[in-house]
């Protein structure tokens, strides 16, 4: 860089030199993933803890109940869900704490 580029940079706004420096237009995904997720969540937990309580046999009724379409279904999301918010959580902390090696290759 030249002494006259430099000069260049110093004559212009706040306005000016930021431009251009804007948002990377990845944050909306993450945010919106971390917020259904977290919000999934919520029926999900309730539905396993009645699960839980409504099986009292054991092994046997837990292979019955895991056979049902809906109920593996729904067991394979609630382990999902918070995997994706952590996975999330810990992308945003690493942007955070190390913004300049983040950029390359941590998408």
């Amino acid at each position: 860089m030249s002494a006259s580029d430099n000069s260049a940079n110093n004559l212009r706004s706040p306005l000016g030199r930021a431009r251009g420096l804007g948002s990377a237009k990845e944050g909306l995904h993450h945010w919106w993933a971390q917020r259904v997720t977290a919000v999934a969540l919520i029926p999900l937990t309730v539905w396993f803890v009645v699960s839980i309580i409504r099986m009292a046999n054991g092994h046997t009724e837990f292979d019955m109940w895991l056979s049902s379409p809906v109920n593996a279904a729904a067991l394979v999301c609630s382990s999902l869900s918070p995997s994706i918010t952590a996975c999330s959580a810990c992308r945003w902390c690493w942007r955070i704490m190390f913004p300049v090696t983040a950029r390359g290759w941590c998408r």
